[in-house]
């Protein structure tokens, strides 16, 4: 009798503990995923586990997590919990530099870069130099000319897996990199899928929904 109800005081434990979890996908890269677990943001690799949350594997839409030995399978942006909430937006919040633009850290394919916002570039556009550092196999994509300040330069149209900046990832970004000494440009293909409003010096970016 003893050991039944000690087995049902488990089962109700780990029932509570899963279900106390809010877990969800903000952010997906090739073998890894920034998860929001608890209002708390990790960037986990596939085969780890952090806050008791194994990440299994990732594809370009879900990934799948192991919770107390159950898997749960997590498409962008929705949570493991029975009781569904819907997240709120994430509204990204950039400072105006000194220089008048707007400087901003974030993530392509998984690695780090920094950026600033142009909305005159159709285009993430990304130098050569950059694009090698980050491992971009730029030389696949598609040949075509861009007009530079230094006149007409043949560069490469490619589609980058994913572009994050804080809460906000955008996935299958097109981009064009070419042989200049620019700094990476945030260009329309990503803005174009946000809300932006400005107000004083600060730019506001939201995810839509």
């Amino acid at each position: 009798m003893i050991r039944i109800f000690t087995l049902l005081i488990l089962i109700a434990f780990s029932s509570f503990s899963l279900s106390a979890s809010r877990i969800s996908v903000v952010g997906l890269f090739p073998g890894a995923a920034i998860l929001l677990i608890n209002g708390e943001r990790h960037v986990v690799k596939e085969g780890k586990s952090v806050a008791g949350v194994k990440l299994v594997s990732t594809t370009k839409n879900s990934a799948t997590v192991s919770i107390g030995g159950q898997l749960r399978t997590l498409q962008l942006g929705r949570e493991t919990s029975q009781d569904y909430v819907e997240p709120e937006k994430p509204v990204v919040k950039i400072t105006r530099s000194k220089d008048g633009h707007y400087w901003v850290d974030g993530m392509i394919n998984g690695r780090t870069v920094r950026m600033v916002l142009d909305t005159g570039a159709t285009d993430i556009s990304i130098s050569e130099e950059e694009a090698k550092r980050i491992g971009l196999d730029y030389k696949g994509g598609r040949k075509r000319p861009y007009q530079t300040a230094n006149g007409v330069v043949v560069g490469y149209q490619i589609v980058l897996e994913s572009v994050s900046i804080q809460g906000i990832t955008e996935m299958n970004v097109p981009a064009s990199v070419i042989a200049s000494d620019h700094p990476i440009l945030l260009g329309m293909s990503f803005l174009k899928r946000v809300d932006m409003r400005e107000k004083g010096n600060l730019m506001f970016l939201e995810r839509r929904y």
